[in-house]
């Protein structure tokens, strides 16, 4: 796969080849420039393997979800998010969420599977009334 003809590529083929090496910057530029991909399923991947340049897979998943908030932010397409099953947790989907703060297009974001705590949940349903979260 080149980083020309990226943008025709299937993402599901992509996520699902994560792990044999492709060239990960393709991805990120994608989600933060697109202006048609509407819904992105990205569920059962492990969020602390998902690469986002300019840092390969970490453990370190409080950067990531920070790194993943800054492109919500600068999305302008996107609907519907699933990141079903990724082992997110509470705080993660804290920092995760704060990126809604500017996004003004994602109507669905599904959480569920992910050790969101009832009180996080009741938090973020709070600060973004007009996304419906599914935890």
């Amino acid at each position: 796969m080149t980083n020309d003809n990226f943008g025709e590529q299937n993402i599901a083929t992509w996520l699902e080849n994560i792990e044999e090496g492709w060239d990960q910057e393709p991805i990120t530029n994608l989600l933060r420039k697109n202006k048609t991909i509407k819904t992105l399923i990205m569920k059962n991947i492990s969020f602390a393997s998902f690469p986002i340049p300019p840092y390969p897979p970490r453990g370190d998943t409080t950067e990531l979800a920070k790194d993943f908030a800054k492109i919500l932010r600068e999305n302008t397409s996107l609907t519907t998010l699933d990141m079903s099953d990724i082992n997110l947790g509470s705080e993660n989907a804290k920092t995760l969420t704060d990126g809604l703060s500017s996004n003004k297009t994602l109507k669905t974001f599904i959480l569920s599977g992910n050790n969101i705590d009832q009180k996080t949940q009741t938090a973020i349903r709070n600060k973004f009334p007009k996304v419906k979260f599914i935890f």
